[in-house]
């Protein structure tokens, strides 16, 4: 599972490698980015500006299905998740990403 963290206006803070491994690129690279270039809840909504509001508002429904756009440009089919959170006087989000590929081949046999 991948996980990130991004301040309110979807700036990413922290990234594992399991997101950078997703994405194809090192954690360095992701850093101080919008999350909007990588996750969507459509196929073509990336890199809007109105996009890290309207991901917001689908965290508060619980896991939410998106997309994942890696540095290929390939569309990965993930479910998300997230929880506030203020740590040293900062405030902002963790986002949990599943790849759900998997999942999905598993259930077209």
């Amino acid at each position: 599972m991948g996980l990130v963290s991004v301040n309110d206006d979807g700036t990413i803070r922290s990234a594992n490698a399991r997101v950078a491994a997703m994405i194809g690129a090192k954690v360095s690279q992701l850093t101080g980015k919008s999350i909007t270039e990588h996750l969507s809840l459509d196929q073509q909504n990336f890199g809007n500006a109105d996009s890290y509001a309207e991901l917001r508002r689908s965290f508060n429904s619980g896991t939410s299905e998106g997309w994942l756009k890696n540095t290929a440009g390939q569309l990965v089919p993930v479910d998300l998740s997230s929880a506030d959170f203020a740590a040293r006087n900062k405030q902002g989000t963790l986002i949990s990403i599943l790849d759900r590929s998997a999942r999905q081949e598993m259930e077209d046999l």
